[in-house]
């Protein structure tokens, strides 16, 4: 696949992850390395951390 416009670090995103009932429960951070997915984290704000990472439906995601 071709690489990204993205620089190396935190992709320009915003990515937040939401429980079923649709409240926010934590955001993606995309970490870019020479145009290509380097590290996902998953950041979450509450004290239970998460068991897996969210399904897709579960995150929206926009441009910065």
């Amino acid at each position: 696949a071709p690489a990204s416009t993205f620089r190396d670090g935190p992709a320009p995103l915003s990515a937040v992850v939401s429980d079923p009932d649709g409240t926010s429960v934590g955001e993606l951070l995309v970490w870019v390395e020479n145009g290509y997915l380097d590290t996902l984290e998953f950041a979450w704000w509450s004290d239970d951390p998460p068991e897996r990472l969210p399904s897709p439906e579960c995150v929206r995601v926009a441009r910065k």
